[in-house]
């Protein structure tokens, strides 16, 4: 029963960690692709992303707990874990490690660092457009002026 408590209470950590970056991908592909996120992202693939992101989190935390759980003298049960050796518990911290802190470091770099570009390329293209048409914003504008006049007067 212990087991299960370590688990699900370490288990949110990792699957928040998992749907951050499950949400930054969705960012990326929203930000930088437009047209095929818009034909090809469905709500039901983001939620059970984001659901499997969740249960993933639960089974990696009682992966790791639950087989490296002790009992003593058949009473006493330590949720600690206590790993069988030690290079069983370097091979598990290295993979968490690099798993939970590099690869999520990188997906955020990258794919944030592609959202910049893109939002600073599409703002320059914007900015020269703005540029090229501010006298028929100003036409505009009084167009708008003249055909209130005549439909509030």
């Amino acid at each position: 029963m212990i087991a299960l408590v370590e688990g699900f209470s370490w288990g949110p950590f990792v699957g928040s960690l998992i749907n951050l970056a499950a949400v930054t991908v969705e960012r990326y592909l929203r930000v930088v692709y437009p047209v095929g996120a818009k034909k090809n992202l469905r709500k039901w693939m983001i939620y059970s992303t984001a659901a499997l992101a969740w249960f993933a989190g639960v089974a990696v935390a009682e992966g790791s707990t639950v087989p490296t759980l002790h009992v003593v003298d058949g009473r006493v049960c330590y949720p600690l874990p206590l790993w069988k050796s030690r290079s069983a518990q370097t091979a598990f911290g290295v993979w968490f490690f690099v798993s939970f802190y590099v690869v999520e470091l990188l997906i955020f770099a990258v794919c944030y660092g592609r959202i910049l570009t893109t939002v600073r390329r599409q703002a320059r293209v914007m900015a020269a457009h703005a540029a090229n048409t501010a006298g028929t914003t100003e036409l505009n504008r009084l167009q708008l002026k003249i055909i209130a006049l005549f439909l509030f007067y």
